[in-house]
């Protein structure tokens, strides 16, 4: 016998990314803003302390090739686990497919057939393919830079 379903896990199921995909999207966006800053205005600094260490001759390009491999890493991360947990969450609300909700309390049902009536197509654009846009943003200035 199939277990009953709470609102709590289908609430759960609302959101299309998980915590862990929220922050590598997180650290993608903050990349990706550091390399538009630096690529379109110019934001290129000439001397680097850390950790006691001073580094005053710094070639622009090889900084901003390290912070292109480190937008393309992030970027590859974030569209991976992002891919994968968008398919499955348009395949959680298909429709023909939503017999679960069935399993669920009166009150509950209602509550989550309101919550659920939004259109995917909206949250996709701006939970994933908005954070991509700004991210190939930050490639291209990059390049544009570099060039």
């Amino acid at each position: 016998m199939a277990e009953k379903e709470t609102l709590a896990d289908w609430k759960d199921r609302l959101d299309p990314l998980s915590p862990m995909t929220r922050k590598v999207r997180r650290n993608f966006l903050a990349w990706s803003l550091i390399s538009i800053a630096m690529g379109w205005a110019n934001l290129v600094p000439t001397k680097i302390q850390a950790f006691g260490l001073e580094a005053d001759h710094i070639e622009p390009w090889k900084l901003l090739a390290l912070l292109g491999a480190i937008v393309l890493f992030e970027g590859y991360s974030f569209a991976l686990y992002g891919l994968i947990e968008v398919r499955a969450w348009v395949r959680y609300l298909d429709p023909e497919d939503r017999s679960r909700l069935a399993m669920l309390p009166t009150e509950a049902q209602k509550q989550a057939e309101r919550e659920s009536a939004h259109l995917p197509g909206p949250r996709l654009v701006l939970d994933f393919v908005l954070p991509l846009m700004i991210g190939l943003a930050a490639i291209l200035s990059l390049f544009y830079r570099a060039v």
